[in-house]
């Protein structure tokens, strides 16, 4: 019964990474043309998207078992071994190219 709870838990993080992976967005995407600000960039990233800690960067870091994805890959490494939306303990921690 456990290990059909965990497939079960893992079939859905593989959907749910693969929905990420489907609706992000490339950080090019957002069009950046020369001489522009970084401003002018971060204002272009949106809100959904910032990191939660720097609130500069998209977001690029998944967490396991959570599944959150709230914080930037340089602001992921100062955290702590929880969760900063839920504080669930993080078992793995993957980069997500969008």
């Amino acid at each position: 019964m456990e290990h059909k709870l965990v497939m079960d838990r893992k079939a859905r993080l593989m959907q749910q990474l693969s929905d990420l992976k489907i609706s992000s967005v490339h950080l090019l995407d957002y069009g950046i043309s020369k001489g522009e600000s970084s401003q002018n960039f971060i204002e272009k990233i949106p809100d959904h998207r910032r990191c939660t800690i720097c609130c500069q960067k998209e977001v690029s870091i998944l967490f396991i078992p959570c599944a959150h994805q709230v914080v930037c890959f340089d602001c992921s490494g100062s955290m702590g071994d929880s969760c900063h939306s839920c504080q669930v303990q993080i078992a793995k921690k993957y980069v997500v190219y969008n």
